[in-house]
């Protein structure tokens, strides 16, 4: 048993032989540290490391969650919280269970995610001027003790990512009573999850454990008549496929089990859709963004001048090199941040 599959094993209490050499830089990189010591934490004599990032893990949920909960009292635009920090609310045993870097909102328009972040100045919250690009579908805010990303698309997939609309996932909200916020229904959080991991299969990165135990953390709320909701929903947005394949990377990877009946479905459901998970950063991918990633890279000279608040024509050269420089850096740091 190589030590990721030892490391999956335990998750769910299966764990056999000899425990990985550096179990606690292997659970860094999955995203699973507090995950794993509440498994096992109490049964076998784990890393010190381990304990202490457990112990780190519940004093940053409670340092965090008072910024998160006022951040989210200010906004009062319509907005629906997504990704780990809802997650970690209504689908884990404790909030501190769930790793997140950032807080993520979803508004119904780009002018909305706006206005939000107009009322969040007032606690600090200022815009990180290399998250937004043109055509893009969201903005990062940096405050005293939290990054707030501000999305108006569910997600950036170049294919998938607006399948789904706000207003759709607003009417089938949930309301989580504390922290006070709404988050996605169940079946429309299990989509978003197979979006996302579609995302990160571009880099790849689809498969952090952390990521793929949030479909199990969400399975286990689901009853019957979700698994019907599901495959209903997922067929009608051609959405079968990423579903279907985020099964398969649980089923590989935790040994979980889904209902046959589900899975039937799905696979018929996906037989009709043209999106190929195992194509997720194929040349297709590439030639779909190509248009994007053109304008981002040298957008009009009208825009970097406002951008960049030039004065002189001849610093326009030096604006474009500093634009490029700039998202190489990005790239890089996305690239050591994404598990190999």
């Amino acid at each position: 048993m190589d030590e990721r599959a030892w490391l999956c094993a335990a998750l769910f209490g299966r764990a056999a032989g000899a425990q990985p050499n550096d179990l606690a830089a292997l659970c860094r990189q999955e995203g699973v540290a507090a995950l794993l010591y509440e498994a096992i934490g109490a049964r076998a004599a784990i890393p010190d490391a381990i304990v202490r990032a457990h112990r780190g893990a519940v004093a940053w949920q409670l340092a965090r969650s008072a910024a998160a909960k006022a951040a989210l009292a200010s906004v009062s635009v319509p907005n629906l919280v997504l990704k780990g920090e809802a997650l970690a609310y209504t689908c884990y045993a404790a909030p501190h269970l769930r790793p997140r870097e950032d807080l993520d909102l979803l508004f119904a328009s780009e002018s909305d995610a706006r206005t939000a972040a107009a009322s969040l100045a007032s606690l600090g919250y200022a815009l990180d001027p290399h998250s937004w690009l043109p055509g893009g579908s969201q903005f990062t805010l940096v405050g005293p003790d939290l990054h707030i990303d501000m999305h108006w698309q569910l997600g950036n997939h170049p294919i998938l990512g607006a399948r789904l609309l706000f207003a759709d996932l607003y009417a089938r909200r949930v309301q989580v009573s504390e922290p006070p916020m709404m988050v996605l229904h169940p079946v429309d959080a299990f989509m978003h999850a197979a979006i996302h991991r579609m995302s990160n299969a571009q880099i790849g990165a689809a498969d952090r454990l952390i990521w793929l135990y949030d479909f199990v953390a969400l399975a286990r709320r689901f009853n019957v008549v979700d698994y019907s909701t599901l495959v209903e929903r997922a067929g009608a947005h051609a959405l079968a496929a990423p579903c279907l394949d985020a099964m398969a990377a649980c089923t590989r990877h935790f040994d979980w089990p889904w209902p046959a009946a589900t899975l039937s479905a799905l696979s018929a459901a996906a037989a009709r859709e043209r999106f190929r998970p195992e194509r997720a950063a194929s040349r297709a991918y590439i030639e779909t963004q190509a248009p994007s990633l053109w304008r981002r890279l040298v957008p009009d000279a009208a825009y970097m001048r406002a951008r960049y608040r030039l004065t002189h024509r001849g610093s326009l050269p030096l604006a474009y090199l500093r634009r490029w420089i700039t998202g190489l850096k990005l790239l890089w740091r996305a690239l050591k941040r994404s598990p190999r």
